[in-house]
This record gives C-alpha cells, sequence and structure tokens, in this order.
C-alpha cells in the first residue's frame, strides 16, 4: 500500500521493523528497513494500536524541505527520555509498504510540504530536436513575414503618394478634370479605409511562406519509423516475448544525434546481485585458485587470526535483519545487496549472522554463539563513505568495527605499518584491493579499534547528545560527525573484501555496438578502479 503522506513511525505489526519499497522516489527497488520510535533499549513508545489512545508524547523536527534521504527529530514521550528521530524512522510520502501487516504513524509533512512535492520539479519538455528546429524556423519567417508586410505597406503609401494623379480610377485622385461622371459619382460616395488597415492584407498575401504541410510530412515521416523500430526483430527479446516500442513517435529523430550516454553502473550495467568472492588478510589474499575460502574458513576455525577479525567485522558491522521464511530458513533483509553479500561471505567462513535484537547481536560460530552487545551505530553516508559499529564482545571489550572505502579507511587508521599489520602490510594490501580491482571486483576495507571503558562512555554520552539536538540553527549532522571522528581513528586494517556484481546478460556487445557507431559511454562509479 503506497503511504499518502510523510509520517514518523511509531508501530508495526512485524515488531522493530517495518519494510518499504521507494522505487517511486530514487528509483532503488531493495526494500529499505524502518524502525518505529523507540528507547535507548529498543522498545517502541507505543506497544500497540490500542494502546496509542494512552501515549502522550511531543514531537519536534525540520521545517519542510526537499531532502528525501535525511530526516531530524526529536521524540519526547511523557515522563521518559526523549529519543533521536532520523530517516530511519521516516515513512516517505509515494513509499509503498511490503511485507509489512500494519503500520501506525503520525503525519510530519501533508500537502505541497511533503519531501516527494518538494523535492519535484517541472516536467520537462518533450519536444524533439528536430520539432524545435522547425520551430524556430517558423518563427523565423513569421518574423520575416511582419517585417515585409510593413516594408510594402511603406512602399504602397509611398507609391501612392506619388503617383495619386493617375489613379483616378480607383478614387485616388483629388483633381476630378476630365474624370467621367460614374467614377466622380462612385468616388462620392465611397467611404475609403485608412491606409494602415491595409498591413492584414499585405500578411494574408505572404502566408503562403509558411510551410504548413512541412509538419505533416514531418509526423508521417516519425509515424513509418515508429512502425520499423516496432517489428525489428533485433531488438526483439525473446527470452520476455518482449518487442521494442515506440511511445513516442517524435523522439525518433533525436536516436541519430546521441553523442554521448551517462550510465550508473549499478544495477543498470550490471544485475545488482552481489556475491561475495573474495578478501584479503594477514597479507593473504583468499578466494582465488592457490588459498581458497576453505582455507580460511579452517584457518579461523583453528587460530585466532586477522582472518577471524575480518570475518566478525563482516557478520557484526551492518543493518541486515534475519527473518525465518515458511520452509524455516533464515533470509536476510538488507538496505543494500552489498551488506547482504558480506553477511553471506561471514556465513561461509563460519560466522554466520543468526539473530539481531535491540539489544545486540549474535553470531552462529564454529565454537557456539557469540553475543555482542551494540553500542552505537554510525551509519554510512556519502558524505563519510564508511559505516562503523560500537559493539562490546563476548569478552567485555568495547570494540568499534569499521568498513568503508579504502582510501578513508587507510587513512583513519595509525601511521605507518602498525596501521596495517594484521593486513600483512600496507604496500600488500594495496597490491590485493588492485589485483581485486582490476579483476572488476567491488573492495571494501575493514578496521577496528579498542576503546577503553571511559572513552566509550564519553563518545556514547557525546553521541547521545548529538542525536537528540534539535533547534534552530543546531547542525545534528555536523555534530554526529564530530563526535565519530573522536572514535574513527588510530584504527588497525584487518583486511579487504571483493564482492562480485555481474554485468548485465549482453552488456560488454552493448557497450562495443555503441562504441562502433561513436556513442562515448560514461560510467558513475564508486568502485576502485
Amino acid at each position: 500500500e503506497e503511504i499518502p503522506a510523510d509520517l514518523v513511525l511509531l508501530w508495526s505489526s512485524e515488531g522493530v521493523q517495518a519494510y518499504v519499497e521507494t522505487a517511486n522516489i530514487d528509483g532503488e527497488t531493495n526494500l529499505k528497513i524502518k524502525k518505529p520510535a523507540s528507547d535507548d533499549e529498543g522498545r517502541p513508545f507505543v506497544p500497540s494500536v490500542a494502546g496509542a489512545h494512552e501515549t502522550k508524547f511531543d514531537l519536534e523536527f525540520e521545517p519542510p524541505n526537499g531532502k528525501v534521504h535525511t530526516f531530524e527529530g526529536t521524540f519526547r514521550p511523557a515522563g521518559a527520555a526523549e529519543a533521536p528521530l532520523d530517516a530511519n524512522s521516516f515513512l516517505l510520502r509515494g513509499s509503498v509498504l511490503r511485507n509489512t501487516g500494519e503500520v501506525l504513524g503520525v503525519v510530519a509533512y501533508t500537502g505541497k510540504d511533503t519531501r516527494l512535492v518538494r523535492n519535484s520539479r517541472a516536467a520537462p519538455s518533450k519536444l524533439s530536436e528536430l520539432e524545435r528546429v522547425v520551430n524556430n524556423i517558423i518563427y523565423f519567417i513569421l518574423g520575416s513575414m511582419v517585417t515585409l508586410t510593413t516594408v510594402s505597406l511603406i512602399a504602397y503609401l509611398v507609391f501612392i503618394g506619388g503617383n495619386r494623379k493617375n489613379f483616378w480610377y480607383i478614387c485616388e485622385r483629388t483633381n476630378r478634370k476630365r474624370v467621367p461622371s460614374l467614377f466622380t459619382n462612385e468616388c462620392d460616395v465611397k467611404n475609403f479605409p485608412p491606409p494602415g488597415s491595409l498591413w492584414p492584407t499585405f500578411f494574408i498575401l505572404y502566408t503562403n511562406f509558411v510551410p504548413l504541410s512541412l509538419y505533416v510530412t514531418i509526423e508521417i515521416c516519425n509515424l513509418v519509423q515508429s512502425f520499423y523500430i516496432n517489428f525489428d526483430l533485433e531488438m526483439y527479446d525473446d527470452i520476455s516475448d518482449t518487442p521494442a516500442l515506440a511511445r513516442t513517435s517524435n523522439m525518433n529523430a533525436d536516436l541519430g544525434m546521441i553523442a554521448h550516454v551517462f550510465s550508473d553502473k549499478t544495477g543498470t550495467l550490471t544485475q545488482n546481485v552481489m556475491t561475495f568472492r573474495m578478501c584479503a588478510a594477514g597479507g593473504v589474499s583468499y578466494g582465488g585458485p592457490d588459498h581458497p575460502l576453505s582455507e580460511m574458513r579452517a584457518e579461523i576455525a583453528s587460530t585466532d587470526c586477522a582472518a577471524r577479525d575480518l570475518a566478525t567485522i563482516m557478520g557484526v558491522c551492518h543493518t541486515v535483519v534475519p527473518e525465518k521464511n515458511e520452509q524455516g530458513e533464515v533470509e536476510y533483509r538488507a538496505e543494500s545487496p552489498d551488506e547482504e553479500a558480506l553477511v553471506d561471505g561471514a556465513a561461509q567462513l563460519g560466522l554466520a549472522f543468526a539473530t539481531r535484537d535491540p539489544a545486540g547481536i549474535t553470531l552462529d560460530a564454529f565454537d557456539g554463539e557469540r553475543r555482542y552487545a551494540v553500542l552505537a551505530v554510525l551509519p554510512f553516508d556519502s558524505a563519510r563513505k564508511r559505516m562503523s559499529t560500537l559493539v562490546r564482545t563476548p569478552d567485555g571489550v568495547a570494540r568499534l568495527m569499521c568498513k568503508g572505502a579504502d582510501n578513508i579507511v587507510l587513512g583513519l587508521a595509525k601511521e605507518g605499518d602498525e596501521g596495517c599489520a594484521k593486513a600483512g602490510g600496507r604496500d600488500v594490501l594495496q597490491k590485493a584491493l588492485a589485483d581485486f580491482a582490476t579483476e572488476g571486483l567491488r573492495t571494501l576495507v575493514l578496521a577496528q579499534r579498542d576503546l577503553t571503558d571511559d572513552e566509550c562512555a564519553a563518545f556514547q554520552k557525546r553521541w547521545r547528545a548529538a542525536e537528540t539536538a534539535a533547534g534552530k540553527g543546531v547542525d545534528r549532522a555536523k555534530l554526529l560527525a564530530e563526535a565519530a571522528a573522536t572514535v574513527e581513528r588510530d584504527l588497525e586494517v584487518v583486511g579487504a573484501t571483493a564482492i562480485e556484481d555481474k554485468l548485465q546478460d549482453g552488456a560488454p556487445d552493448t557497450i562495443a555496438e555503441l562504441a562502433k557507431a561513436g556513442i562515448k559511454l560514461w560510467v558513475l562509479t564508486g568502485d576502485k578502479v
């Protein structure tokens, strides 16, 4: 069901999460996980639909704007501590509820104040380039006609003024001598229009200059071209039984004018189906013929090594939610296929992500269950290019686990070889990353840092204050970034992962054909190249 207004999520029939699809807004078909407004222990402030009538609270949030990926607000329940609200608790108008029975929310923005409307823009013109050229030609011809008509009228008045005596037969002569009486009588009773009224007459005489039939000819040509496209067997997909369809005939000519194609990579050139392929830890690249992943799994089970730390970060540092299907099998619900691939990879290596609750995460390891208490989640965004999770390990150690782009994470590592010792050294890791990129794999660098209890408590206090900061002139994003910077430093890099996103069927051949046609292809990607 499509959500009719911007809502703050208060309750979901699926417990502590709801699933929405935002394909109508950003084109992403992956289900996004939304969480109700909850207290510090992860319990929703509204326990049920029936209990909503008894729940009293105040909401404070930012003024209407067009930012569809962010939301800042504060939930202030009566008699309880306030809680921060972000995009994870915000349901956009136009998004569709999926795999969720019911949700309850409070309306934040309606009508023209919704994010979808604020972010909308006027529909672009659908005129083809040929039509624009023809229209400009018509405007030029009309302008020329106006000029020619005016010049013709002036020339007519000058000519008549100098030769009026010779035009007695059209009553233009003032001297009536030797003019037949018939013409004299007629000129006496005739009501002559003013000279300026002849301007429309001249304009009508020149209307033949306008090529009206040109529009009809162009439309007939476009229609015939659309039939050629619709019945082109080279553009027929026999797998889905789908022929080419020219939805508008006036854009056909523009196809021959394309010189550049700008394309996204993920989900456009690729299938957006991520698979964990390779990784590097302890100076060894796993996943190839020399060191298969089975070798890494055996090493993780037998010794406490960098490979085990790498697999642990893969299984803990994420926002994936596990669910059991009708067959009792665990399925992962992730906001991005990258995270799902990493969690699947951790399971292959012997550390399977089992359960998530508001207090923490449980892994099914080779030696039994491992419980990690989640203290804070530092989310990924395009500016940070990394995600971190602060957890308390089963040994009671406060540990920050981080994953992100190689240039960002390596820049936050300890200086010198000490920061990449577990990865086998900075040069070895850089070589592994280059090898992964050469094979077209998506790379991430994983790192960690142990915090003292005092450091952990100070960070949690500052992070909580930044999450609940509100008011005019308060930049919550800046405060959160400053708080994250206090712990995301002096990291110890443990290794890197490589994920495969296969190309769409026929993508290489299509790119080759575009090159033959002289069309330049530009690809937008965040992958290492």
